[in-house]
C-alpha cells in the first residue's frame, strides 16, 4: 500500500511538471545572456577596429597632402622626421602601436611622388579568445606640387 501511494504521488508530480512554469525565465536568461554579452563585446571591438583603421587612413591622407605642398621648391620643405611625427599626431592612437614611413620617388622636388605609410598594431581588449593583435596599414601617395 505504501508503494502504491508513492507511485501515485510520483506520477502526479510528473503530470504537473509541464504545467509548472516557475523558473522558465531564469533558464531562458541563463541560455541567452552569455550570447548577448558576447555579441555586445564583439560590437565594441568591431567599432574599435573601424575607428583605428579610419584614424590611420585619415593620418596618412593628411600627411601626404601636407608633404605635397611642402616640397623642395616650397621654401619650407618638410623632412621625413617632421612628416612621421605629423602622421603619429594626427592618428591619435598610442605611438608605441604605430610605425610610420615616408618616402619620395625619386626625390623631394615638384613632379615627384611622396608616399606615406602607417602601420598600427591593434590589440583587442574585450574579447579574450581573439588573437593577441592585428596589424593594419594604410598608404597614401601624392604628387609634389611645390
Amino acid at each position: 500500500m505504501h508503494a502504491f501511494r508513492l507511485t501515485t504521488r510520483f506520477t502526479g508530480l510528473l503530470r504537473a511538471l509541464p504545467a509548472d512554469r516557475r523558473g522558465a525565465t531564469a533558464v531562458a536568461a541563463a541560455f541567452t545572456l552569455p550570447l548577448v554579452i558576447l555579441l555586445s563585446l564583439g560590437a565594441v571591438e568591431l567599432g574599435r577596429v573601424v575607428w583605428a583603421q579610419a584614424s590611420i587612413n585619415h593620418a596618412v591622407k593628411e600627411t601626404a597632402r601636407f608633404a605635397a605642398v611642402r616640397g623642395a621648391a616650397s621654401g619650407a620643405a618638410a623632412t621625413e622626421a617632421q612628416l612621421e611625427a605629423m602622421a603619429l599626431q594626427i592618428a591619435e592612437l598610442p605611438a608605441d602601436t604605430l610605425i610610420p614611413a615616408v618616402s619620395w620617388s625619386p626625390d623631394n622636388v615638384p613632379g615627384s611622388t611622396v608616399t606615406v605609410q602607417l602601420q598600427h598594431t591593434f590589440s583587442p581588449i574585450a574579447l579574450p579568445f581573439a588573437p593577441d593583435s592585428f596589424t593594419f596599414s594604410s598608404t597614401a601617395s601624392m604628387t609634389i606640387v611645390r
